[in-house]
């Protein structure tokens, strides 16, 4: 009996050292695929905060910043002549990422988003809340090394969907 606990022990203490060692490096396996310079096509649906919804395209360049312990993003897109940033970390307090993201245009989301990576699936999973209640989810899969598609969805405090977002990146060769 003594020897399947301990072996029982051992082979949980593998699985949380491998888990854990998943988390270690999931900010340098992250970080290092998103920087680069990117294409950007964006769609956002018709809804609430945009009746007739709207298209745009436009370029990225994501670059390593303050002794690579971030990444910042600096993007234009047309139509509307829009320019974003963002600025993302990696709490290894926490385990999570912290984004934030600023456009020319003073838009969306108005809070920090907490970011959980997924080696296994390649997927980031960013969510956040508003001072509003607005709670923000973004999901960007890394479908290869120069390829992102990401999904966003805005909801009010009731669950009533305010906006919804689709777009691909492509590394620019």
């Amino acid at each position: 009996m003594t020897r399947v606990f301990t072996l029982l022990l051992l082979a949980l203490s593998t699985v949380s050292f491998a888990s854990a060692q998943d988390q270690a490096n999931a900010p340098t396996e992250f970080f290092a695929r998103r920087v680069g310079e990117w294409d950007t096509e964006t769609t956002i649906k018709p809804g609430v905060w945009g009746a007739d919804g709207n298209q745009s395209k436009g370029s990225e360049v994501i670059e390593w910043s303050l002794g690579k312990k971030f990444i910042r993003g600096n993007g234009k897109s047309q139509p509307g002549n829009l320019e974003s940033m963002f600025m993302e970390t990696y709490d290894s307090e926490a385990g999570v990422f912290r984004s934030w993201f600023f456009d020319s245009n003073g838009s969306f989301p108005r809070n920090e988003m907490i970011g959980r990576w997924d080696g296994k699936t390649n997927t980031m999973t960013y969510k956040g809340t508003d001072p509003n209640g607005v709670s923000t989810t973004v999901i960007l899969k890394l479908t290869d090394l120069d390829h992102v598609d990401w999904t966003g969805t805005w909801q009010d405090k009731s669950g009533k969907v305010l906006m919804e977002m689709v777009g691909k990146t492509s590394r620019r060769k």
